[in-house]
């Protein structure tokens, strides 16, 4: 007989947020009662969010709150309440909500909000007034959350050191993706005499080293080798990469600058033949396995990323997921150079296989399954 659960806060569960959904499809299988508490309407819903002012984000703020208040009484008779991600705003609101005297909080960290904040995107400086803040504002947060779920060991150990003193467990579960979305896709067969087509995709934030992966696609332009780039996004380095390119064009790049929907990665994924991770030299970027690692791997791609302790035990070149040193232009062209040499002989990558052992969802539900009676059996 599995607990009573109530998934509560402001979140999403679309596309660019699966994770969200991910976490909430095994709670309801592992819960005998489950039900959803959140405001009807379809924006994020949370002052991280991207919108045209700092108006709107803070009224469509003020007015989740006001929304998931009117229903804080579905809370009382519940033995688990999850927090998804954005939690932070919605655990505040918990800390006036009066639950039962058994009901535990279960909250997700994902995307930890300080190192976000400060080292992924560079928003705030390090040991300014701000910064503090904003770290005494996490930790009064998760301190509402009896269990604090993040994406992986690494930054489970740093959230851990951020949170010192407030005894709150802090448990890693893979980032998670909808696998109906992301299914193996047949290899992309290289063309004689056609160039071979490399897929980088995201936000375009510090952490993904957009800049290294510029440098290499000149180099291998400059060595006359048939690889061709496709960048698609749009986000905080935009500006400046746009400027880049006019003072310094590169051949071989093409960039589709915009934010696409999960349908049109997956045409560009069916259509590359080799997909690129995160190049970024920051601490932070070592620590974590992207969303598009993941989706990279689930539809069976060849991928390359940086070394980082979170992807150094998966290093897997022969069924396709190669890792170079972060920041290093003349690494990743080597690193593409030679799976180009690969692919035209024949080479088929299996990296479907990695995802399944490391990222699957059997062994996402297992994990949470593990958590959630962890989590209720606490003191």
């Amino acid at each position: 007989m599995g607990p009573s659960t109530v998934v509560f806060g402001a979140y999403t569960d679309h596309d660019l947020y699966q994770r969200n959904r991910t976490l909430s499809r095994c709670l309801r299988q592992l819960s005998a009662d489950y039900h959803e508490v959140r405001p009807s309407n379809e924006h994020p819903g949370h002052m991280f969010s991207r919108h045209t002012s700092l108006w709107s984000r803070l009224k469509n703020c003020l007015y989740d709150r006001f929304l998931l208040w009117r229903r804080r009484r579905e809370l009382r008779q519940a033995d688990l309440v999850f927090v998804p991600y954005p939690a932070y705003l919605d655990l505040l609101l918990l800390r006036c909500i009066r639950l039962g005297d058994k009901t535990k909080v279960l909250a997700d960290a994902f995307l930890e909000l300080h190192s976000t904040v400060v080292e992924d995107r560079g928003i705030l400086p390090r040991g300014s007034f701000r910064e503090r803040c904003l770290r005494g504002f996490q930790r009064l947060s998760l301190a509402r959350a009896d269990l604090v779920l993040i994406d992986t060991e690494e930054q489970s150990a740093r959230l851990d050191r951020e949170l010192q003193g407030l005894r709150i467990p802090v448990r890693a579960v893979p980032v998670g993706i909808d696998e109906e979305l992301w299914p193996p896709l047949s290899a992309a067969k290289p063309l004689v005499g056609e160039p071979l087509q490399v897929l980088f995709y995201g936000t375009f934030i510090p952490l993904h080293g957009v800049a290294t992966i510029i440098e290499a696609a000149r180099l291998l332009a400059r060595r006359g080798v048939a690889i061709e780039f496709q960048l698609i996004g749009d986000g905080q380095e935009a500006g400046r990469i746009v400027m880049e390119l006019k003072q310094q064009p590169v051949s071989n790049i093409t960039w589709r600058r915009s934010l696409v929907n999960t349908t049109e990665l997956r045409e560009a994924l069916a259509a590359a033949h080799i997909v690129l991770g995160v190049f970024g030299e920051s601490i932070k970027a070592g620590e974590v396995v992207p969303y598009k690692v993941h989706q990279a791997l689930a539809s069976n791609r060849p991928v390359v990323s940086r070394f980082g302790s979170a992807t150094d035990a998966l290093l897997d070149r022969e069924r396709g997921l190669v890792l170079c040193p972060p920041g290093d232009p003349n690494a990743l062209a080597d690193e593409l150079e030679g799976l180009a040499e690969r692919l035209h002989g024949g080479w088929r990558a299996t990296t479907r296989e990695i995802f399944d052992e490391h990222f699957g969802q059997a062994s996402i539900a297992a994990r949470m399954g593990e958590i959630v009676e962890e989590v209720l059996t606490s003191p």
